[in-house]
Protein backbone atom coordinates (compact mmCIF):
# COMPACT_ATOMS: atom_id res chain seq x y z
CA UNK A 1 0.00 0.00 0.00
CA UNK A 2 1.25 3.55 -0.55
CA UNK A 3 1.21 6.28 1.43
CA UNK A 4 -0.28 9.43 0.80
CA UNK A 5 0.63 11.80 -1.54
CA UNK A 6 -0.06 14.44 1.17
CA UNK A 7 0.72 14.26 5.58
CA UNK A 8 -2.90 14.93 6.24
CA UNK A 9 -2.73 15.53 9.98
CA UNK A 10 -0.06 17.46 10.15
CA UNK A 11 -2.14 19.74 7.13
CA UNK A 12 -5.06 20.04 9.03
CA UNK A 13 -3.45 20.66 12.03
CA UNK A 14 -2.11 23.71 10.34
CA UNK A 15 -5.45 24.24 8.75
CA UNK A 16 -6.98 24.58 12.43
CA UNK A 17 -4.13 26.94 13.81
CA UNK A 18 -4.90 29.32 10.81
CA UNK A 19 -8.28 29.31 11.62
CA UNK A 20 -7.62 29.68 15.76
CA UNK A 21 -5.72 32.93 14.19
CA UNK A 22 -8.72 34.50 11.74
CA UNK A 23 -11.50 33.85 14.53
CA UNK A 24 -9.45 35.35 17.05
CA UNK A 25 -8.89 38.14 15.04
CA UNK A 26 -12.84 39.05 14.77
CA UNK A 27 -14.61 42.18 16.27
CA UNK A 28 -16.63 40.72 18.65
CA UNK A 29 -19.74 42.53 20.50
CA UNK A 30 -19.58 43.58 24.39
CA UNK A 31 -18.93 40.61 26.06
CA UNK A 32 -18.81 38.04 23.62
CA UNK A 33 -15.49 35.74 23.37
CA UNK A 34 -15.81 33.14 20.42
CA UNK A 35 -12.95 30.91 22.54
CA UNK A 36 -15.44 30.53 25.36
CA UNK A 37 -17.82 27.03 25.22
CA UNK A 38 -20.69 29.05 26.90
CA UNK A 39 -20.17 31.54 24.08
CA UNK A 40 -23.18 32.19 21.03
CA UNK A 41 -22.26 29.10 19.74
CA UNK A 42 -22.90 26.52 22.44
CA UNK A 43 -25.03 26.18 25.32
CA UNK A 44 -25.29 23.40 28.16
CA UNK A 45 -26.98 20.40 27.29
CA UNK A 46 -30.51 19.68 28.75
CA UNK A 47 -32.67 16.56 29.53
CA UNK A 48 -36.61 17.02 29.66
CA UNK A 49 -38.71 14.19 30.51
CA UNK A 50 -42.27 13.71 32.25
CA UNK A 51 -43.24 11.60 35.51
CA UNK A 52 -46.82 11.18 36.46
CA UNK A 53 -46.63 14.83 38.43
CA UNK A 54 -44.12 16.83 36.83
CA UNK A 55 -42.07 18.03 34.10
CA UNK A 56 -38.52 17.65 35.07
CA UNK A 57 -35.45 19.07 33.46
CA UNK A 58 -31.69 18.79 33.97
CA UNK A 59 -29.16 20.87 33.06
CA UNK A 60 -25.31 20.15 32.58
CA UNK A 61 -23.05 23.17 34.59
CA UNK A 62 -20.38 21.22 35.56
CA UNK A 63 -17.98 23.96 37.12
CA UNK A 64 -21.28 26.29 37.80
CA UNK A 65 -21.00 27.90 41.18
CA UNK A 66 -24.83 27.78 42.27
CA UNK A 67 -25.01 30.77 43.31
CA UNK A 68 -24.74 32.52 39.88
CA UNK A 69 -27.71 29.90 38.68
CA UNK A 70 -31.18 31.83 37.71
CA UNK A 71 -34.13 29.82 36.62
CA UNK A 72 -36.94 32.21 35.43
CA UNK A 73 -40.32 31.44 34.22
CA UNK A 74 -42.45 33.30 32.11
CA UNK A 75 -45.42 31.79 30.94
CA UNK A 76 -44.39 29.33 28.56
CA UNK A 77 -40.94 30.09 28.73
CA UNK A 78 -38.14 28.59 30.96
CA UNK A 79 -35.06 30.56 31.26
CA UNK A 80 -32.10 29.06 32.83
CA UNK A 81 -28.78 30.87 32.92
CA UNK A 82 -25.58 31.00 34.64
CA UNK A 83 -21.93 31.40 34.59
CA UNK A 84 -18.19 30.24 35.38
CA UNK A 85 -15.81 32.72 36.10
CA UNK A 86 -12.17 32.60 34.26
CA UNK A 87 -9.40 31.58 36.99
CA UNK A 88 -7.34 34.90 38.66
CA UNK A 89 -4.10 33.10 37.56
CA UNK A 90 -2.04 35.56 35.11
CA UNK A 91 -3.09 34.82 31.30
CA UNK A 92 0.97 34.64 30.35
CA UNK A 93 0.31 31.25 32.51
CA UNK A 94 -1.78 29.51 30.71
CA UNK A 95 -0.63 26.95 28.36
CA UNK A 96 -4.09 25.96 27.20
CA UNK A 97 -7.49 26.63 28.30
CA UNK A 98 -9.98 24.26 27.42
CA UNK A 99 -12.52 24.38 30.34
CA UNK A 100 -16.06 25.82 29.86
CA UNK A 101 -15.85 29.44 31.65
CA UNK A 102 -18.35 32.97 30.42
CA UNK A 103 -21.61 33.00 30.78
CA UNK A 104 -24.69 31.07 29.31
CA UNK A 105 -28.53 31.16 28.76
CA UNK A 106 -30.60 28.29 27.94
CA UNK A 107 -34.12 28.41 27.01
CA UNK A 108 -36.59 26.06 26.96
CA UNK A 109 -40.39 26.42 25.88
CA UNK A 110 -43.01 24.71 27.90
CA UNK A 111 -46.76 24.11 27.55
CA UNK A 112 -47.82 26.89 30.10
CA UNK A 113 -51.64 25.18 30.65
CA UNK A 114 -50.08 22.44 32.25
CA UNK A 115 -47.69 23.34 34.58
CA UNK A 116 -49.39 23.93 37.98
CA UNK A 117 -48.03 24.69 41.73
CA UNK A 118 -45.08 25.94 42.46
CA UNK A 119 -41.08 25.13 40.66
CA UNK A 120 -38.54 24.03 42.24
CA UNK A 121 -34.81 24.26 41.80
CA UNK A 122 -31.58 22.21 42.83
CA UNK A 123 -28.08 21.92 41.71
CA UNK A 124 -25.93 18.89 42.65
CA UNK A 125 -22.92 17.34 41.02
CA UNK A 126 -22.72 19.87 37.74
CA UNK A 127 -26.22 19.49 37.26
CA UNK A 128 -29.14 21.64 37.69
CA UNK A 129 -32.74 19.86 38.12
CA UNK A 130 -35.82 22.32 37.80
CA UNK A 131 -39.22 20.68 38.98
CA UNK A 132 -41.99 21.79 36.92
CA UNK A 133 -45.19 20.31 38.75
CA UNK A 134 -48.24 19.57 36.48
CA UNK A 135 -52.03 20.87 37.01
CA UNK A 136 -54.31 18.07 38.09
CA UNK A 137 -55.69 17.92 34.74
CA UNK A 138 -52.44 17.18 32.39
CA UNK A 139 -51.35 14.59 35.30
CA UNK A 140 -50.62 11.46 34.13
CA UNK A 141 -52.77 8.26 35.16
CA UNK A 142 -52.11 4.70 35.12
CA UNK A 143 -55.89 2.88 34.29
CA UNK A 144 -56.11 -0.64 35.11
CA UNK A 145 -57.30 -2.93 32.63
CA UNK A 146 -61.63 -3.43 33.29
CA UNK A 147 -61.77 0.07 35.44
CA UNK A 148 -63.83 2.54 34.13
CA UNK A 149 -62.48 5.90 33.16
CA UNK A 150 -63.42 9.26 34.79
Amino acid sequence: MTAPAWPPVKELTAIRERLDELLAGLPLGAGEDLSLPFGRSARPAADLFETDDAWVILLDVPGVDAATLEVELHGNLLRLSGGVARSDRPAQAWLRMERRTGTFVRELRIDETTIGGTPTATAERGVLTVRLPKTPAARRRRVAIGEEVS
